[in-house]
C-alpha cells in the first residue's frame, strides 16, 4: 500500500469519461479536494480526447497518449496518460479514461526527470485496468503504481528541482560536419569558415521552453572513438544521440559503421534506450538528386539498418550547411523525442486539421523548429518540406525589417492557399503554416484560431 504522504507525488486521480461526463473513479489521497478531481477530470479527458468519438474497434489499442498538463489554480502540475476502456454499452464500444500523477508546481521537474520510469508504471497500470471491469481491481493496481513510485523517489540520490536538462550527444568519424551541422543550425554561419576538428567533449548550451539542451559533440579522430569505446562514460545521461556520417566519403563507411556498432553495443549493455538521429551529413543541394549520391545514401541507410537491432530506433536525414532547413528538420525530429507532450500536439493539429479541410499544418517556434506536423500525403509534405522554410525567412525578414505590420501572411497558389500564422502564448511566439484546398476556407481557419490556441497553449508551455 502508499503511504499517506509525498514530498514529490502530490496526489493521483483515475477518471473515466461515463453518461455523466468526466468522472472521478479514484483519487490519492482519499482527502484530495472533490472539486480539483472534477476539474481534473475534465480537463484531462477533454484535453487528450478532443472530440473525438471511437467508433473503429481496430484502432482501439492505439489510441494512448501522454501529457503534461499544468493546473495553475491549485499549484499544480500533471502527468496524464489517456487511454480507452472497452465497453460495449458505450457510444463507440468504449469509454475514456485518464491516469494522472499530480505534482506541486516547485517540483515538476520530478515528472520530466523520472519520465520513462513514470510512463512505465503508469502503462503497467492501465493494463491491468484495462484487463478488468472491477473496481477493486482498478484500485489495486493504482495503488501499487503509487507504492512504486513512492519506493524509486527514495532511491533517487540528488534532489530535484534544479532545472530541466536534457543531453543531445553528436557523435561520428572526424570531417563528418559535427561541428558545422551545430554551427548551422544556430545561424552562426561566420564561425564556419576556419573551424578546426574538435578536441575531446565541446559542449554548449541551448535553452527551449524553459528546459535546457546540452550538446555535447564529441572529437571523431581514432584516439577519441577508442576512449569513448572503452569507457562509454560520456554516454550515459545521453537523451538524444545524433550520430554524423559524411555521405561524399563513402570509402570510410566500414569505419563509421564500425565505431556506430561499439556505440550500440555500449548502449544495450548499460540498458541505455535513446532515439538516434543518422545526419547523412554534406550532401549539398546541388548534389542531391545525382545517381552517385542517391547510390551512397542507399548504401549508408542499408549498412546503418544492418547493424541495428531495432530499426525504428533509428531516424535518417540528409543535411547540409547550405540547406539551413535540412539542418532544422533532423534537430527538429531528436527535440521533439525529448517531449511528452508531442503526441497531443500532434492531435491537437489533425484535429484543427478536420476542422479547416487542411492539407498541411506546420507549428514552428522562433527560430524555425518544427515542434510538429500533420499532412495528408506524402505529395504534400514534399512540397511543404520544400516550400515552408522560405516562406517563413520571407515573413520573418518583412517583420524584421517593419515592411509589413500583420500577423499572418497570404499566398495563393492556383486554387491552394498557404497561410503563416503568427501565435502569441505567455512567454512564446510560435508560428502555424496552413495549406487550404480553397480561399473560402481561411473563414474556417479564422473561426477555429482561438480555440486551437486555447487547447494547445497549455501542451506548449509544458512541451519540454
Amino acid at each position: 500500500m502508499p503511504e499517506e504522504s509525498s514530498s514529490l507525488l502530490y496526489g493521483v486521480v483515475f477518471s473515466i469519461f461515463d453518461d455523466e461526463g468526466p468522472s472521478p473513479r479514484f483519487a490519492w489521497p482519499e482527502n484530495l479536494d472533490y472539486g480539483w478531481q472534477l476539474q481534473i477530470s475534465m480537463k484531462t479527458i477533454s484535453l487528450l480526447m478532443g472530440e473525438r468519438t471511437y467508433q473503429d474497434g481496430d484502432k482501439f489499442d492505439e489510441v494512448k497518449y501522454y501529457g503534461i498538463l499544468p493546473f495553475p489554480d491549485f499549484g499544480l502540475d500533471a502527468l496524464s496518460f489517456f487511454f480507452l476502456l472497452r465497453d460495449e454499452t458505450a457510444r463507440g464500444q468504449a469509454k475514456a479514461a485518464t491516469i494522472t500523477l499530480l505534482t506541486q508546481e516547485k517540483n515538476k521537474d520530478f515528472l520530466y526527470e523520472n519520465m520513462p520510469f513514470l510512463q512505465t508504471v503508469i502503462s503497467n497500470a492501465a493494463a491491468k485496468i484495462m484487463g478488468s471491469r472491477e473496481t477493486s481491481v482498478h484500485n489495486a493496481a493504482l495503488n501499487n503504481m503509487i507504492a512504486e513510485i513512492q519506493a524509486h523517489e527514495k532511491q533517487k540520490a540528488s534532489p530535484f528541482g534544479a532545472g530541466r536538462k536534457y543531453k543531445i550527444l553528436f557523435t561520428g568519424l572526424d570531417s563528418s560536419g559535427k561541428t558545422s551541422f551545430l554551427l548551422g543550425v544556430q545561424e552562426k554561419y561566420s564561425k564556419l569558415l576556419g573551424t578546426r576538428p574538435t578536441r575531446g567533449v565541446d559542449r554548449s548550451v541551448t535553452e527551449l521552453f524553459g528546459a535546457k539542451l546540452v550538446e555535447w559533440e564529441l572529437g571523431g579522430q581514432k584516439h577519441y572513438r577508442e576512449a569513448i569505446q572503452t569507457s562509454g562514460t560520456v554516454l550515459y545521461g545521453t537523451d538524444v544521440l545524433f550520430f554524423l556520417v559524411d555521405g561524399r566519403a563513402i570509402n570510410r563507411l566500414e569505419e563509421a559503421t564500425d565505431f556506430f556498432k561499439n556505440i550500440l553495443k555500449f548502449l544495450k549493455g548499460n540498458d541505455i534506450h535513446v532515439p538516434i538521429v543518422v545526419c547523412i551529413h554534406k550532401i549539398d543541394p546541388d548534389l542531391r538528386e545525382h545517381a552517385d549520391a542517391r547510390a551512397n545514401i542507399e548504401k549508408i541507410e542499408q549498412k546503418f539498418r544492418e547493424i541495428t537491432p531495432d530499426v525504428n530506433q533509428l531516424k535518417f536525414f540528409e543535411t547540409s550547411i547550405f540547406d539551413h532547413w535540412s539542418l532544422l528538420q533532423a534537430f527538429s525530429y531528436g527535440v521533439s523525442r525529448l517531449s511528452p507532450n508531442r503526441e497531443i500536439a500532434h492531435l491537437q493539429l489533425t484535429q484543427l486539421a478536420g476542422k479547416i479541410h487542411a492539407e498541411g499544418l506546420y507549428l514552428l517556434n522562433e527560430a524555425g523548429l518544427v515542434l510538429s506536423d500533420y499532412v495528408q500525403n506524402a505529395t504534400i509534405s514534399e512540397a511543404l518540406e520544400i516550400s515552408v522554410p522560405h516562406l517563413f525567412s520571407i515573413f520573418r525578414n518583412f517583420r524584421k525589417g517593419n515592411l509589413i505590420q500583420k500577423d499572418r501572411a497570404v499566398w495563393k497558389l492556383d486554387n491552394h492557399v498557404v497561410i503563416l500564422q503568427k501565435l502569441a502564448f505567455q512567454k512564446y511566439i510560435l508560428y502555424l503554416v496552413a495549406q487550404l484546398p480553397a480561399e473560402k476556407d481561411i473563414s474556417l481557419l479564422d473561426a477555429n484560431l482561438d480555440d486551437f490556441v486555447g487547447h494547445i497553449s497549455d501542451i506548449v508551455l509544458h512541451y519540454l
